[in-house]
């Protein structure tokens, strides 16, 4: 069984990925710039206490973001590190958009950066700051 986890395939990628049964299922899209954007709607399996969304599943939507806008600027990159900042809790029900997008790259680090707000209001419930590393060198993207 450990066998088939071995080929990655986006199709099971947790934050995107249509066919991973237990995946937050983000719908990326972008917008002018290369901003990466996606709305999502948190359910109460996703929480931590209660009427509370657990702050990893936050940072999970903010990491897939972040990565989305810098693959989308140069492909095969990775998270190296990332710090995020809760603003506010968010509950399960409540819609929020999923913004993320590059911030600068110098050689193989890549920097982005990126936000959560509520839907209804715009208030900000977390905000993230990430740095990749692009497994090819080179300064222009999309090129190793």
């Amino acid at each position: 069984m450990a066998q088939e986890y071995r080929t990655y395939s986006p199709a099971y990628c947790f934050g995107c990925g249509a066919e991973n049964p237990i995946g937050l299922h983000l719908d990326i899209e972008f917008e002018e710039g290369g901003v990466a954007r996606a709305l999502f709607t948190p359910q109460r399996p996703h929480s931590g206490y209660p009427n509370m969304v657990h702050g990893g599943i936050v940072a999970t939507l903010l990491d897939e973001v972040l990565a989305q806008a810098v693959y989308n600027e140069r492909e095969g990159a990775v998270t190296a590190k990332m710090e995020t900042t809760f603003r506010r809790p968010l509950e399960p029900g409540e819609t929020v958009e999923v913004r993320g997008w590059v911030e600068s790259i110098r050689g193989r680090r890549i920097v982005s950066r990126g936000e959560i707000r509520r839907a209804e209001d715009g208030a900000l419930i977390a905000e993230a700051r990430g740095v990749f590393m692009s497994l090819r060198g080179g300064d222009t993207p999309g090129q190793g």
